[in-house]
């Protein structure tokens, strides 16, 4: 708001104070108007108890000493637009800065906006999608009680963060979600798969990432409709080197609250050192895996207010291990609706 450009007479400060008495006849109307507009409580302004009369002169002159009529008096046009008195005082003493046409009330009228939420069909097929990429992992037996949590990377590649048990234990078990109905959400019982053998395995900040592989590839059946698991598998091609599918990778909080399998690869920042920065409005789930274009699977740990960085391990680091064990062929299994 632009200061008063002069002082006031004597006879237009009477005008202007007339005009707000009449503008605004109750003490607490115009204490809030003052307030959001001097950003000053009226007690701060003025110590008159008396009359409404005392306490609009004390903050007008206060307003005068400060160059701040034009803000308070803009402020207060703006609190009752439709009292001609004050409206073509301002208007005569150019403290509005403009002279714009008297504003008529307006009708009621309804508000029609288009919905923004996402429906329910829509919703259940992306929850269920979801959750047909996370799995519960066991070390004893599949009815026993799980001791971690694993995400798919590939159709029967399965990356989790645990204890040293996968290394030592050969009756592990993955748990997932049967399949999904025709909205899209989970049906049956999970099949409890045996976890093969340990891939892979690395350690980073104190925590130890495996790859299992699991003893067939997972094919879950999402029926005709289109797929939610749109993404590249990792696989290895005839030169060894590692490569993605085309569409985009797994898991990302959108700002509507979304689940969405849309992790781009212009989200992603630099990848070294089993550290990872993304964009912005990369707000991942924690635990969620990304590839990025520098070829590092990465278990993520971070969301909203925590520093955007994750931890995981290189791809290079999986595919020595699979080349000594000649284990190319599960990144290689083709995955139905991806």
């Amino acid at each position: 708001m632009p200061v008063s450009p002069r002082r006031l007479t004597g006879q237009e400060f009477r005008e202007l104070l007339d005009a707000i008495l009449d503008a605004f006849p109750i003490r607490d109307s115009f204490a809030v108007v003052v307030r959001d507009s001097l950003y000053e409580p009226l007690d701060h302004i003025t110590s008159a108890s008396g009359t409404l009369h005392q306490v609009v002169h004390e903050v007008l002159t206060w307003a005068e000493g400060m160059g701040k009529t034009a803000e308070l008096t803009q402020r207060l046009v703006a609190a009752n637009p439709l009292n001609p008195h004050l409206h073509g005082v301002a208007a005569k003493l150019d403290l509005l800065g403009f002279r714009p046409e008297r504003v008529e009330p307006a009708g009621e009228a309804p508000l029609d906006r288009p919905a923004t939420f996402m429906d329910r069909e829509s919703w259940y097929a992306r929850r269920a999608a979801f959750e047909l990429t996370v799995c519960r992992l066991y070390s004893d037996r599949p009815e026993g009680v799980p001791s971690a949590a694993g995400l798919l990377v590939a159709p029967d590649l399965v990356l989790t963060c645990g204890p040293n048990l996968y290394a030592e234990e050969p009756s592990a078990y993955a748990r997932f979600n049967a399949g999904v109905d025709e909205l899209g959400r989970p049906k049956g019982v999970p099949d409890a798969l045996l976890v093969k053998e340990v891939v892979a395995s690395n350690s980073f900040w104190g925590k130890k990432f495996f790859l299992l592989h699991l003893s067939r590839p997972l094919g879950h059946d999402l029926g005709d409709g289109p797929s939610y698991l749109s993404r590249g598998w990792l696989y290895l091609d005839p030169g060894r080197t590692a490569s993605v599918g085309d569409g985009t990778y797994l898991l990302r909080h959108s700002s509507e609250g979304q689940i969405q399998f849309v992790f781009r690869d212009d989200s992603i920042g630099a990848a070294a050192d089993g550290h990872i920065d993304h964009g912005h409005d990369a707000s991942a789930l924690a635990g969620s895996l990304i590839v990025s274009k520098d070829w590092a699977v990465i278990a993520l740990h971070c969301g909203r207010g925590v520093s955007r960085r994750g931890t995981g391990i290189p791809i290079r680091d999986i595919l020595d291990d699979l080349d000594r064990k000649g284990l190319d062929g599960p990144l290689k299994t083709p995955f139905q609706g991806s």
